[in-house]
């Protein structure tokens, strides 16, 4: 050491003391230095756990303020519409939903498009009244979510006196073998069968009614929707059709529904097995979906809320 001069050398005694002590502390202090550097990044992520777990981060999906979104068959639509804001406030943000004049187009196969148009960027899912065959759902890539049982009414005109008929008289009406209300003992008047026979190539739906589209009556009217097959039947005092429960019959539409083997359309004869006809209400999806995605999936399988809207349609949920 010095002790003479302002300095003190505390390197090792040697040649590097003396007239080099000053270099040799130069060269220290920049290895201090970069030593300080390199373990700046070191420092970081001893400071932020998020960096040393990046498996546990939380990936953001769908744009900022874009909804979810889906759309399909209308009967499915109308059960979504009267939860939208209760399934909004269960994931916390909106949901749009197209299932009546929609730009998307409704049914079933807008359904499976809207499904299908699933992203990280747009969150989607469809809903259909049919039930999709194994074969489609894997051709389709779709997994499918059964909801309910909506049970199909049989509807005459008001001013019908028919209350009821078996299920063969109902059978045997839209088939063609039956063609006068007089032989079910109403009045003398031709039967006019009006159907909707959507999704032909699907199982279930009016194929509960006759399995086939060429088992139905030849001369009879074809519709496309439920409003069309109300007002038919609305203005066709001798005519007979279906619709789904969930359509809400209004004072102007001049239909009654029909007892079938004695039987109301209700959720409680349709677990009973005492009412023939109905369809499967399901949701479908495509790929990896978001975690709200399936916070709505769950809601309506099995909240409350959705037994309550399935009881006002007089539909059946899907225990599974």
């Amino acid at each position: 050491m010095e002790h003479s001069g302002r300095r003190v050398c505390f390197l090792p005694a040697g040649p590097v003391c003396g007239p080099y002590a000053a270099v040799a502390a130069t060269v220290l202090s920049v290895l201090c230095l970069w030593i300080g550097v390199l373990l700046l990044p070191l420092q970081a992520l001893a400071s932020d756990p998020s960096q040393t777990r990046p498996e546990t981060r939380l990936v953001k999906v769908g744009v900022e303020g874009q909804p979810v979104v889906g759309s399909g068959a209308h009967f499915v639509w109308i059960l979504f519409k009267d939860l939208q804001a209760d399934l909004e406030r269960h994931i916390g943000r909106p949901i749009k939903l197209y299932g009546e004049d929609s730009m998307y187009g409704v049914g079933c196969n807008a359904g499976i498009k809207m499904a299908r148009r699933n992203s990280p960027e747009m969150e989607t899912f469809g809903f259909v009244c049919c039930p999709l065959s194994t074969e489609e759902a894997e051709k389709e890539g779709l997994t499918v979510y059964p909801l309910a049982l909506e049970p199909i009414y049989i509807i005459v005109h008001e001013s019908n006196p028919i209350d009821s008929l078996t299920l063969e008289q109902v059978r045997a009406i839209f088939s063609g073998r039956i063609r006068n209300w007089r032989e079910v003992g109403g009045p003398d008047r031709s039967i006019v069968v009006v159907t909707r026979l959507h999704c032909k190539q699907r199982p279930g739906h009016w194929k509960t009614i006759l399995p086939t589209a060429d088992d139905f009556r030849k001369d009879r009217i074809n519709v496309k929707g439920a409003k069309p097959m109300v007002r038919t039947v609305s203005d066709f005092s001798n005519a007979i059709g279906h619709v789904g429960s969930g359509w809400q019959i209004k004072p102007d539409d001049r239909i009654k529904i029909i007892r079938v083997n004695g039987y109301e359309p209700t959720a409680e004869n349709l677990k009973a097995g005492n009412y023939p006809f109905y369809r499967l209400q399901s949701i479908v999806t495509y790929g990896p979906v978001s975690r709200d995605v399936a916070k709505i999936i769950e809601f309506m399988k099995k909240s409350e809320e959705f037994n309550r809207v399935a009881r006002k349609y007089n539909m059946l949920r899907v225990d599974e």
